[in-house]
């Protein structure tokens, strides 16, 4: 074999060792990455078939493994911060698909969002500084995001009133959820890893695309196909293909880590009861399709659940 396709092997198979996380290529890479080279014939490109199914397989197990490192108590607490997160990025979703819409046709008004662009932008900025102290652990950074939003809320609904009182609404929501959610679950010892941040992250870069779409005149809003449930209130804010862009990532994502779709789902079921609590009844949802948007994600929460306790008790020891 020559020097140049032994160092296209070597590249390729350190390549195929990139399924096992850090720590484990870290702790035994090179004892693998030697056994793949020893194991694969002069003048081939790829280690065996066989070799890289097993290499595939087994870094699946490692990150599986790694991903659980923390216990089911932690994982269950990254798996509510994830799911609220999801939710609190929705007013930066929202103002990233009003600045889409303007930047692909800055000369029309697009209705709801005409008027709470500044409020939009505030609240982003309270749920940003909300994450960012939550995934690094800092509770008291959680409370003072809480403190300075309620400040800014109050002071935009009484102090200047009027319009910007709908300024006020949209600052409100995130530092609610931040206060009743993620003040309780934000724990240094126990911080969610970076890796989750790319879901919450998705829907960011879906509304834009979303808001550059609808404003080049293409519909994108077509109805979802369940015919059970009619409303798209009821599938917010899955109520577009484009939208199911993070659920397909949590489902992909299952194979080494459950926390993600378990997170998308209790959000889902997150918002469907407070939707029924207190967004009303209209006429075009019977009660059964409400019973249904909020048993089935109620359902898939739990088995998820009980599929991240499954795991948790029969994966093996992490390494690193």
């Amino acid at each position: 074999m020559s020097e140049l396709d032994a160092s296209l092997l070597v590249r390729r198979t350190r390549l195929l060792l990139r399924f096992y996380p850090p720590a484990y290529r870290a702790h035994r890479g090179e004892e693998i990455l030697d056994t793949l080279l020893e194991t694969t014939r002069p003048g081939r490109g790829w280690p065996p078939a066989r070799e890289v199914a097993s290499v595939i397989a087994g870094g699946l197990r490692a990150r599986r493994a790694a991903n659980l490192g923390q216990g089911l108590r932690a994982s269950l607490r990254h798996v509510g911060i994830l799911a609220v997160a999801m939710i609190m990025v929705q007013t930066p979703a929202a103002l990233l698909s009003a600045v889409g819409q303007h930047i692909a046709n800055p000369f029309h008004t697009y209705g709801p969002l005409a008027g709470v662009e500044l409020g939009l932008a505030l609240g982003s900025l309270f749920v940003a500084m909300a994450l960012a102290a939550t995934w690094c652990g800092r509770r008291w950074l959680v409370a003072a995001t809480v403190v300075a939003a309620a400040l800014a809320t109050v002071a935009c609904h009484l102090v200047l009133g009027g319009w910007w009182a709908t300024a006020a609404a949209e600052m409100a929501v995130p530092a609610v959820l931040a206060l009743v959610v993620l003040l309780p679950l934000t724990k240094r010892a126990e911080r969610p890893p970076a890796s989750l941040l790319w879901l919450a992250g998705l829907p960011l870069a879906v509304n834009f695309v979303a808001g550059l779409v609808v404003a080049s005149g293409l519909d994108i809003h077509d109805a979802l196909p369940v015919p059970v449930v009619s409303s798209i209130v009821l599938l917010a804010p899955y109520d577009t293909y484009l939208s199911l862009l993070p659920v397909l990532v949590a489902v992909c994502w299952l194979a080494t880590d459950v926390r993600p779709l378990a997170a998308v789902a209790f959000q889902f079921l997150l918002m469907r009861v407070l939707y029924a609590a207190f967004g009303g009844h209209y006429p075009s949802e019977t009660w059964t399709q409400m019973a249904i948007a909020i048993g089935l994600p109620l359902a898939l929460t739990c088995a998820l659940v009980w599929l991240l306790r499954h795991r948790t008790r029969t994966a093996p020891p992490t390494i690193g």
